[in-house]
C-alpha cells in the first residue's frame, strides 16, 4: 500500500509540472506564431495594392506593433538593381530623408556606403522609425547571414528566418531573428523557381528580439520569466551546435549541451522553416520525499496533456495542408487567366529593356567609377559629371552641367581654357588631350588641390565630345612629401654614423668620402684608433641601395664595433657573421668588404679582403700592387674560412680602396683609378687623393650605386 501511495504521489508530482510547463510552452509558441503571421498580413497588403506608399504601410502596421511587443520593427526591403540604386536614392531624399544611401557595416560596427554589387536589398520602410534609425538603408544582402535566408525565401516563395542574430539597432544584451517574407511583382507568375527570381520585388521584413518576445508571452500568462521552480529556454536547431541558444533563464540549464533536470518539458516546432527546441525545466536536480510523490501524480497528467496536445497539432496540420491546396489551386487559376496578358507585358519589356541597357550599363560604370569622369562639348560647356567627380569638386550634377569647364580651374588655366581648345580645334596641336598631365582643381569652396588630368576625345558628325579622367593627387602628394621627410632625416642620420673628421695618426694619413645614388646609402667607412697603438678602418659595401641598404649598413657597423676589442680582424669578422650573417641570408643580402688593423709603430698593415676585390697599394716609386687574400662576403655560407694579409708600409706608399660605384661608368665599362693616380706629386694628403678620385670619376659615372673611396697614406719619418 506504500508503494502505491508513493507512486501515487509521484505522479501528482509530474502532472502537475507537465501541466504548468505544457501551458506555458503553449503559449510562448503561440506568441511566436503571432508575430511572425504580421509578416503575411503585409505580403496580403502588397498583393491587394500595386503601389504601396510609406503613409499607407504604417498605418497599415500600427495595430500590429500594438498588439505584438515582441516586434522590433517590420519592414519592407525592395530589390534595388545596381543600376537603379542611384534613382532609388534619390527617391528616399525625397521622401524626407535626406541623408539616406544603401550602406553596409564594417566588422568594428561603422555604416559605410555599400560595395559595387548586382543588386541590394535595403530596408526602406521601417516602422517604428525612432529606434531603428540605424537600420534604414542598410542592404542586407551585405550580411551572410541575411542573404542566405533572403535567397532561400525567394527561391521557395515561404517566409524563411535567420539563425540568432545581433540586430543592427540592438542596444541591450539579447539576440534577435528576421524573418523575411518573399513579395513578387502583382501580375506576374511564381510558380517555378526562375520566375520567383525575375519577377521578385522584395521582401517583408519582421524584427524579432527574443528576450521581449518571450517576457512578454510569460507576463500575458501571470508568470514571471524563470520564476521559483521553472526554468524556460529556447533553442534553434537547425543552428550549428555553438549557436542554438537562444534565450536561458539560467545560464548552466540553458547551455546547448547541458543534459536536462529529472523534471523537464521540451516542444519542437517550426519557425518559418527553422526547428526551435522549447525547454521549461525544473532547477532542482534531485527530488525530496514529498516532491517525489507529486512528480509521480504529475507524469500522468502530463502523458494526457502531450495527448490532447498532439491531437491539437494534428488537426492543425491538417487544415494547413487543406489551406495550402486551395492556395495553390487558386494560384493556377489566376495564372492560367493572365499568361496572355504576360506574355504580351513580357514582350514590351523585353523591347524596353534592350533599349534601356546600354545606357545603363554605362552610367552604371560611370557613376561606381573611383576617379572623376566629365565630358564637354567643342565649346567646353559640361555635358556630364559622375558622382566621384562630385565628391572631388563639391558640385552637384546639376550645380555644374551647362556650364564652362573652366568652373573648375584656378588661374592661370581659367583664362587661358577656352583659347587652347579653340587653337587645337584649329590647328590640332596637343597639350593635354591624348597626353595627360598634373594641373591644379578648383573646389567650390574655393580651395584648390592637385590632380592628373588625362583627356581622350570622340569624334562625332554633331561635334567632337572631350572625356577627362581626373585623379586627386592630395594624399599622394602628402606621401611624396612624407617620404622626402623621412629619407632626409635618414641622410642626417646616416651622415652622423660616418666619422666627421681623419684621425690623428703619426706618421699616416687617413681620409674618406661617400656620395650615395639616393638619400641614403649602403655604402660606409669607419675607424677606430685604439690604445695599443693600432688603428682599425673598414670600408664596406652592402648589397642593393637606398633604404633597406642603409638599414643594413646600420646594422653591420653596429656589429663591427661591438666585435673591434678582438686580436685579429678574422675574428672581428667571424664574430660579426655569427652575430648577423643569418639575418643577411633572410633578407637574400650579402656584405663586401675591407677590414684593416694598422700596427702604427711597426707600419704594418693587417687585413681580411671579404669579397670586396676593389683596391690597390701604389708604392712611392709609381708601381702598384693588388690587394690579396680574397674570401667570400659575409652572409653568403655560414663559418666559412677567413684568411688574412699582411703589407708593410713605408715612406710615400698609398693604400687605395674604393667602391664599384666610383668606376662604373655610364656605358657599362669600368673606369681604371690606377690612371688616375699616375703622377701622385699634386697630392698634398689622403683628403685631396678622396676628393680628386671622388671629382675626376663624377662626370662619367653612372650615378646608379654608391660611390666610396678611403686612401691611407704613409708620410716621412721626420
Amino acid at each position: 500500500a506504500f508503494i502505491l501511495l508513493l507512486n501515487f504521489e509521484r505522479n501528482d508530482i509530474e502532472e502537475n509540472f507537465q501541466r504548468t510547463a505544457g501551458d506555458r510552452a503553449l503559449a510562448l509558441e503561440h506568441s511566436i506564431a503571432d508575430n511572425v503571421e504580421a509578416l503575411e498580413d503585409i505580403q496580403s497588403l502588397y498583393k491587394a495594392s500595386k503601389d504601396v506608399e510609406r503613409d499607407e504601410f504604417r498605418a497599415f502596421i500600427e495595430h500590429e506593433l500594438e498588439e505584438s511587443p515582441g516586434i522590433q520593427a517590420l519592414e519592407w526591403i525592395p530589390r534595388v538593381l545596381a543600376s537603379e540604386r542611384a534613382a532609388h536614392e534619390g527617391a528616399a531624399r525625397k521622401d524626407g530623408f535626406p541623408e539616406y544611401r544603401i550602406a553596409e557595416r564594417q566588422t568594428q560596427g561603422t555604416m559605410v556606403p555599400a560595395g559595387v554589387r548586382e543588386e541590394y536589398f535595403p530596408v526602406y520602410y521601417v516602422e517604428p522609425y525612432e529606434g531603428n534609425e540605424a537600420a534604414l538603408g542598410f542592404d542586407l544582402a551585405s550580411n551572410p547571414v541575411r542573404l542566405e535566408a533572403l535567397n532561400k525565401s525567394r527561391d521557395t516563395g515561404q517566409g524563411v528566418a535567420t539563425a540568432r542574430i545581433t540586430l543592427v539597432q540592438e542596444t541591450e544584451d539579447q539576440f534577435g531573428f528576421l524573418v523575411f517574407q518573399p513579395i513578387y511583382r502583382k501580375g506576374f507568375p511564381a510558380e517555378t523557381v526562375a520566375q520567383r527570381r525575375e519577377n521578385l520585388a522584395g521582401f517583408a521584413l519582421g524584427v524579432f528580439r527574443i528576450t521581449d518576445m518571450l517576457e512578454a508571452s510569460l507576463a500575458q500568462s501571470s508568470v514571471e520569466t524563470g520564476g521559483p521552480g521553472l526554468d524556460v529556454s529556447l533553442y534553434d536547431r537547425s543552428a550549428p551546435r555553438e549557436q542554438q541558444l537562444l534565450f536561458t533563464t539560467n545560464p548552466v540549464n540553458g547551455t546547448a549541451g547541458q543534459a536536462p533536470p529529472h523534471l523537464s518539458l521540451s516542444r519542437t516546432f517550426d519557425v518559418a522553416g527553422r526547428t526551435w527546441e522549447l525547454v521549461l525545466a525544473s532547477p532542482d536536480a534531485g527530488l525530496s520525499v514529498w516532491s517525489i510523490w507529486q512528480a509521480w501524480a504529475a507524469l500522468a497528467g502530463g502523458l494526457l496533456f502531450t495527448g490532447l496536445l498532439s491531437a491539437y497539432f494534428l488537426a492543425a496540420a491538417r487544415r494547413a495542408t487543406a489551406v495550402e491546396r486551395l492556395v495553390a489551386t487558386r494560384t493556377v487559376e489566376l495564372s492560367q487567366s493572365n499568361q496572355q496578358l504576360e506574355e504580351e507585358v513580357r514582350e514590351r519589356q523585353r523591347t524596353e529593356e534592350a533599349l534601356r541597357e546600354s545606357e545603363d550599363r554605362h552610367r552604371s560604370i560611370v557613376d561606381t567609377a573611383a576617379d572623376g569622369i566629365i565630358t564637354i562639348g567643342e565649346h567646353g560647356t559640361i555635358q556630364s559629371f559622375n558622382e566621384a567627380a562630385s565628391r572631388l569638386f563639391g558640385y552637384d550634377s546639376e550645380e555644374v552641367i551647362g556650364q564652362n569647364v573652366k568652373l573648375l580651374m584656378p588661374e592661370p588655366y581659367h583664362s587661358a581654357h577656352d583659347g587652347y581648345l579653340a587653337n587645337y580645334l584649329r590647328t590640332g596641336e596637343a597639350r593635354i588631350i591624348g597626353i595627360g598631365r598634373e594641373v591644379v582643381g578648383l573646389r567650390k569652396d574655393g580651395t584648390t588641390f592637385p590632380v592628373h588630368l588625362s583627356v581622350s576625345e570622340v569624334s562625332r558628325e554633331a561635334g567632337p565630345i572631350f572625356t577627362g579622367i581626373v585623379k586627386d593627387l592630395t594624399e599622394i602628394k602628402k606621401a611624396e612629401e612624407v617620404l622626402r621627410d623621412e629619407l632626409e632625416r635618414a641622410a642626417r642620420i646616416q651622415i652622423e654614423l660616418l666619422p666627421s673628421r681623419s684621425p690623428n695618426i703619426p706618421h699616416f694619413g687617413l681620409a674618406a668620402r661617400c656620395v650615395p645614388a639616393r638619400d641614403v646609402a649602403g655604402d660606409f667607412f669607419d675607424w677606430q684608433q685604439k690604445d695599443d697603438g693600432t688603428l682599425d678602418f673598414v670600408l664596406c659595401d652592402v648589397m642593393g641601395k637606398g633604404m633597406p641598404a642603409a638599414l643594413l649598413m646600420a646594422t653591420v657597423r653596429s656589429a663591427l664595433r661591438a666585435s673591434a676589442q678582438l686580436p685579429s680582424p678574422a675574428q672581428v669578422l667571424r664574430q660579426v657573421e655569427q652575430a648577423i650573417g643569418n639575418d643577411l641570408r633572410k633578407a637574400e643580402s650579402f656584405v663586401t668588404l675591407f677590414y684593416g688593423r694598422l700596427e702604427i709603430e711597426e707600419r704594418r698593415l693587417t687585413y681580411v679582403d671579404a669579397g670586396h676585390g676593389l683596391g690597390f697599394i701604389r708604392r712611392a716609386a709609381g708601381s702598384t700592387e693588388p690587394l690579396e687574400g680574397r674570401n667570400l662576403p659575409l652572409g653568403v655560407f655560414p663559418d666559412s674560412e677567413l684568411q688574412e694579409s699582411t703589407v708593410t708600409l713605408q715612406d710615400g706608399d698609398m693604400l687605395v680602396l674604393y667602391t664599384d660605384g666610383l668606376v662604373e661608368a655610364q656605358d657599362g665599362t669600368m673606369m681604371d683609378v690606377r690612371t688616375l693616380l699616375t703622377n701622385g706629386e699634386g697630392f698634398k694628403n689622403a683628403e685631396s687623393i678622396v676628393d680628386s678620385l671622388i671629382e675626376a670619376t663624377a662626370r662619367h659615372r653612372s650615378g646608379n650605386d654608391d660611390a666610396t673611396v678611403l686612401t691611407l697614406t704613409c708620410t716621412s719619418t721626420s
